[in-house]
Protein backbone atom coordinates (compact mmCIF):
# COMPACT_ATOMS: atom_id res chain seq x y z
CA UNK A 1 0.00 0.00 0.00
CA UNK A 2 1.38 3.33 -0.65
CA UNK A 3 2.04 6.04 1.59
CA UNK A 4 -0.02 9.16 0.90
CA UNK A 5 1.59 10.98 3.76
CA UNK A 6 4.37 13.61 2.75
CA UNK A 7 6.70 16.14 4.77
CA UNK A 8 7.40 19.14 2.64
CA UNK A 9 11.04 20.67 2.03
CA UNK A 10 11.56 24.07 1.20
CA UNK A 11 14.92 23.28 -0.01
CA UNK A 12 17.82 26.11 1.45
CA UNK A 13 19.93 28.38 -0.39
CA UNK A 14 22.83 26.76 0.14
CA UNK A 15 21.32 23.79 -1.64
CA UNK A 16 20.49 26.10 -4.71
CA UNK A 17 22.67 24.32 -7.30
CA UNK A 18 21.20 21.29 -6.55
CA UNK A 19 17.51 22.63 -8.39
CA UNK A 20 17.19 20.13 -11.40
CA UNK A 21 16.96 20.78 -14.97
CA UNK A 22 14.41 18.34 -15.93
CA UNK A 23 13.41 16.84 -19.53
CA UNK A 24 10.94 15.15 -21.28
CA UNK A 25 12.57 11.89 -21.27
CA UNK A 26 12.84 10.83 -17.99
CA UNK A 27 12.25 7.95 -17.16
CA UNK A 28 11.60 5.41 -13.77
CA UNK A 29 14.15 2.17 -13.77
CA UNK A 30 14.02 -0.32 -11.33
CA UNK A 31 11.70 -0.65 -8.26
CA UNK A 32 9.33 1.56 -7.41
CA UNK A 33 10.49 1.86 -3.91
CA UNK A 34 14.17 1.56 -2.96
CA UNK A 35 16.41 0.40 -5.50
CA UNK A 36 15.15 2.40 -8.63
CA UNK A 37 16.10 5.13 -10.05
CA UNK A 38 15.28 7.96 -12.50
CA UNK A 39 16.97 8.31 -15.90
CA UNK A 40 17.10 10.08 -19.22
CA UNK A 41 15.88 7.45 -21.81
CA UNK A 42 18.44 9.06 -24.45
CA UNK A 43 21.24 7.24 -22.56
CA UNK A 44 19.87 4.34 -23.74
CA UNK A 45 20.52 5.19 -27.36
CA UNK A 46 24.63 5.26 -26.51
CA UNK A 47 25.18 3.51 -23.63
CA UNK A 48 26.96 0.27 -24.14
CA UNK A 49 28.49 -0.32 -20.96
CA UNK A 50 26.35 -0.28 -17.61
CA UNK A 51 28.63 -0.01 -14.55
CA UNK A 52 27.33 -0.45 -11.40
CA UNK A 53 28.75 -0.08 -7.79
CA UNK A 54 26.81 -1.83 -4.94
CA UNK A 55 24.13 -4.83 -5.15
CA UNK A 56 23.23 -5.73 -2.16
CA UNK A 57 20.03 -8.61 -2.96
CA UNK A 58 18.16 -5.53 -5.47
CA UNK A 59 19.59 -5.28 -9.33
CA UNK A 60 16.06 -4.54 -10.49
CA UNK A 61 17.52 -1.00 -12.05
CA UNK A 62 20.37 -2.85 -14.32
CA UNK A 63 17.99 -5.48 -15.46
CA UNK A 64 15.27 -2.79 -16.13
CA UNK A 65 18.27 -0.85 -18.09
CA UNK A 66 19.29 -4.06 -19.77
CA UNK A 67 15.76 -4.58 -21.31
CA UNK A 68 15.32 -1.32 -22.15
CA UNK A 69 18.52 -0.19 -23.89
CA UNK A 70 18.90 -0.10 -27.61
CA UNK A 71 21.64 -2.64 -28.47
CA UNK A 72 24.02 -5.01 -26.77
CA UNK A 73 24.66 -4.28 -22.91
CA UNK A 74 27.66 -5.17 -20.93
CA UNK A 75 26.81 -4.76 -17.16
CA UNK A 76 29.55 -4.85 -14.75
CA UNK A 77 28.00 -5.04 -10.69
CA UNK A 78 31.08 -4.34 -7.81
CA UNK A 79 30.21 -5.49 -5.21
CA UNK A 80 32.72 -7.64 -2.64
CA UNK A 81 29.80 -7.64 0.33
CA UNK A 82 27.39 -10.19 -1.68
CA UNK A 83 27.92 -13.81 -2.14
CA UNK A 84 26.60 -15.95 -4.56
CA UNK A 85 23.64 -17.85 -3.57
CA UNK A 86 23.41 -21.52 -3.11
CA UNK A 87 21.58 -24.32 -3.06
CA UNK A 88 23.12 -25.09 0.42
CA UNK A 89 21.94 -22.53 1.73
CA UNK A 90 18.41 -23.18 0.27
CA UNK A 91 17.71 -26.77 1.70
CA UNK A 92 18.67 -25.27 5.40
CA UNK A 93 15.80 -22.71 4.78
CA UNK A 94 13.68 -25.42 3.69
CA UNK A 95 14.27 -27.52 6.41
CA UNK A 96 13.72 -24.81 8.84
CA UNK A 97 10.49 -24.20 7.15
CA UNK A 98 8.98 -27.35 8.08
CA UNK A 99 9.47 -26.43 11.86
CA UNK A 100 8.50 -22.67 11.34
CA UNK A 101 5.67 -22.95 8.75
CA UNK A 102 5.43 -18.82 8.64
CA UNK A 103 8.37 -18.02 7.46
CA UNK A 104 9.21 -16.59 4.29
CA UNK A 105 12.93 -16.83 4.34
CA UNK A 106 13.30 -20.28 1.84
CA UNK A 107 10.55 -18.35 -0.65
CA UNK A 108 12.59 -14.73 -0.42
CA UNK A 109 15.75 -16.76 -0.67
CA UNK A 110 14.52 -19.51 -3.83
CA UNK A 111 13.41 -16.23 -5.48
CA UNK A 112 16.85 -14.84 -5.24
CA UNK A 113 18.88 -17.76 -6.26
CA UNK A 114 16.78 -17.90 -8.97
CA UNK A 115 17.02 -14.20 -10.16
CA UNK A 116 20.80 -13.85 -9.83
CA UNK A 117 21.35 -17.03 -11.34
CA UNK A 118 19.09 -15.95 -14.58
CA UNK A 119 20.72 -12.44 -14.25
CA UNK A 120 24.08 -13.25 -13.74
CA UNK A 121 24.27 -15.97 -16.40
CA UNK A 122 25.48 -13.73 -18.61
CA UNK A 123 26.39 -10.19 -17.06
CA UNK A 124 29.10 -9.68 -14.21
CA UNK A 125 28.84 -9.72 -10.76
CA UNK A 126 32.38 -8.96 -9.10
CA UNK A 127 33.07 -9.55 -6.02
CA UNK A 128 35.84 -6.63 -5.29
CA UNK A 129 35.60 -3.52 -3.41
CA UNK A 130 35.38 -0.48 -5.83
CA UNK A 131 38.02 2.19 -3.91
CA UNK A 132 39.30 5.22 -5.37
CA UNK A 133 43.23 3.61 -5.00
CA UNK A 134 43.47 -0.18 -4.72
CA UNK A 135 45.64 -2.30 -2.77
CA UNK A 136 44.46 -5.53 -2.61
CA UNK A 137 43.39 -8.59 -5.07
CA UNK A 138 39.65 -7.82 -3.03
CA UNK A 139 39.96 -4.16 -4.10
CA UNK A 140 39.65 -2.70 -7.55
CA UNK A 141 40.00 1.43 -8.18
CA UNK A 142 37.19 3.18 -9.95
CA UNK A 143 39.26 3.67 -12.93
CA UNK A 144 40.07 0.52 -13.22
CA UNK A 145 36.41 -0.72 -13.39
CA UNK A 146 35.41 1.60 -16.54
CA UNK A 147 36.21 -0.63 -19.63
CA UNK A 148 38.62 0.31 -21.81
CA UNK A 149 37.84 1.39 -25.40
CA UNK A 150 34.53 2.22 -23.97
CA UNK A 151 34.70 5.45 -26.22
CA UNK A 152 32.35 7.83 -24.02
CA UNK A 153 29.19 4.72 -24.52
CA UNK A 154 29.35 4.15 -20.05
CA UNK A 155 26.79 4.77 -17.83
CA UNK A 156 27.37 4.94 -13.83
CA UNK A 157 25.60 3.70 -11.08
CA UNK A 158 26.84 4.09 -7.35
CA UNK A 159 25.18 3.17 -4.17
CA UNK A 160 28.28 2.34 -2.14
CA UNK A 161 26.97 3.70 1.36
CA UNK A 162 29.40 6.84 1.82
CA UNK A 163 32.31 5.68 -0.65
CA UNK A 164 30.95 7.57 -3.43
CA UNK A 165 32.88 10.42 -2.80
CA UNK A 166 36.16 9.46 -2.83
CA UNK A 167 35.20 6.92 -5.42
CA UNK A 168 33.48 9.88 -8.00
CA UNK A 169 37.07 11.85 -6.74
CA UNK A 170 39.35 9.27 -8.22
CA UNK A 171 36.99 9.35 -11.66
CA UNK A 172 37.39 12.77 -12.05
CA UNK A 173 39.62 12.48 -15.79
CA UNK A 174 36.42 10.06 -16.68
CA UNK A 175 33.18 12.27 -16.08
CA UNK A 176 33.44 13.62 -19.10
CA UNK A 177 32.91 10.78 -20.53
CA UNK A 178 29.96 8.87 -19.12
CA UNK A 179 26.19 8.58 -20.90
CA UNK A 180 25.12 9.62 -17.68
CA UNK A 181 25.23 9.06 -14.04
CA UNK A 182 22.45 7.90 -11.29
CA UNK A 183 24.02 8.48 -7.61
CA UNK A 184 22.80 7.75 -4.09
CA UNK A 185 24.69 10.30 -1.84
CA UNK A 186 25.07 9.66 2.17
CA UNK A 187 25.78 11.67 4.65
CA UNK A 188 25.28 14.96 3.12
CA UNK A 189 25.72 17.26 6.29
CA UNK A 190 29.32 16.02 7.40
CA UNK A 191 30.58 15.75 3.72
CA UNK A 192 29.10 19.11 2.33
CA UNK A 193 32.05 20.71 1.17
CA UNK A 194 33.19 17.51 -0.95
CA UNK A 195 29.14 17.06 -2.11
CA UNK A 196 28.83 20.26 -3.68
CA UNK A 197 32.28 20.32 -5.00
CA UNK A 198 31.35 16.91 -7.12
CA UNK A 199 27.73 17.87 -7.80
CA UNK A 200 29.62 20.90 -9.51
CA UNK A 201 32.28 19.14 -11.47
CA UNK A 202 29.36 17.04 -12.95
CA UNK A 203 27.78 19.50 -13.98
CA UNK A 204 30.20 20.86 -15.85
CA UNK A 205 29.84 18.09 -18.31
CA UNK A 206 26.17 17.02 -17.26
CA UNK A 207 23.20 17.77 -17.20
CA UNK A 208 21.62 17.55 -13.16
CA UNK A 209 17.86 16.40 -14.08
CA UNK A 210 16.45 14.81 -11.14
CA UNK A 211 17.20 14.85 -6.96
CA UNK A 212 15.04 12.29 -4.73
CA UNK A 213 15.38 12.64 -1.05
CA UNK A 214 15.67 9.26 0.61
CA UNK A 215 12.90 9.12 3.28
CA UNK A 216 14.95 6.90 5.07
CA UNK A 217 17.06 8.87 5.86
CA UNK A 218 16.60 12.00 9.04
CA UNK A 219 17.10 15.89 7.97
CA UNK A 220 19.76 17.01 9.02
CA UNK A 221 20.66 20.75 10.62
CA UNK A 222 21.39 21.98 6.98
CA UNK A 223 17.55 21.69 6.37
CA UNK A 224 18.05 18.60 4.23
CA UNK A 225 17.61 14.85 4.14
CA UNK A 226 21.24 12.87 4.40
CA UNK A 227 20.72 10.97 1.26
CA UNK A 228 19.47 12.15 -1.57
CA UNK A 229 19.52 10.59 -5.23
CA UNK A 230 20.94 12.22 -7.72
CA UNK A 231 20.35 11.66 -11.53
CA UNK A 232 22.59 12.94 -14.67
CA UNK A 233 22.50 13.17 -18.51
CA UNK A 234 25.64 14.08 -20.59
CA UNK A 235 24.89 17.86 -22.34
CA UNK A 236 25.22 16.51 -25.37
CA UNK A 237 22.43 13.68 -25.61
CA UNK A 238 19.25 15.68 -24.05
CA UNK A 239 18.73 19.26 -23.43
CA UNK A 240 14.79 18.74 -24.29
CA UNK A 241 13.91 20.80 -20.76
CA UNK A 242 10.60 21.15 -19.48
CA UNK A 243 9.39 22.96 -16.52
CA UNK A 244 9.55 21.52 -13.48
CA UNK A 245 6.74 21.97 -12.31
CA UNK A 246 5.15 20.66 -15.08
CA UNK A 247 5.90 17.26 -14.19
CA UNK A 248 3.67 14.28 -12.70
CA UNK A 249 5.44 13.03 -9.45
CA UNK A 250 3.35 10.12 -9.59
CA UNK A 251 5.30 9.35 -12.80
CA UNK A 252 8.98 9.38 -11.48
CA UNK A 253 8.99 10.20 -7.04
CA UNK A 254 8.49 6.69 -5.52
CA UNK A 255 9.18 6.69 -1.75
CA UNK A 256 12.13 4.53 -0.40
CA UNK A 257 9.85 3.26 2.26
CA UNK A 258 6.73 2.99 2.82
CA UNK A 259 6.72 2.98 6.42
CA UNK A 260 7.45 7.06 6.36
CA UNK A 261 6.07 9.68 5.41
CA UNK A 262 7.76 10.69 1.44
CA UNK A 263 9.87 13.98 1.19
CA UNK A 264 8.89 16.55 -0.87
CA UNK A 265 11.34 18.70 -1.75
CA UNK A 266 10.63 22.27 -3.30
CA UNK A 267 13.15 24.13 -5.47
CA UNK A 268 11.15 27.40 -5.25
CA UNK A 269 14.81 29.27 -5.04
Amino acid sequence: MRQVSEIKIQVPESFAFLKPTPTSNMIHLGNKHDGGYVISNKVLEKTRFLVSYGLGRDFSFEADFQKKVIGNLEVSVFDHSVRKPNLTILLFLLLFKKFRKKTTRYENYRKWLRGYNLFFKYNKHIRRKVVSSSNSKLEISAIESIPNNSDGKVFLKIDIEGGEYDVLTSLDSKINLLTGLAIEFHEISANFSRFKELIMRIKETHNLIYVHANNFSSVSELGMPEALEISFVRKDLDIDFVNIFSLSRKDFDYENSIRFPAYFLMFNI
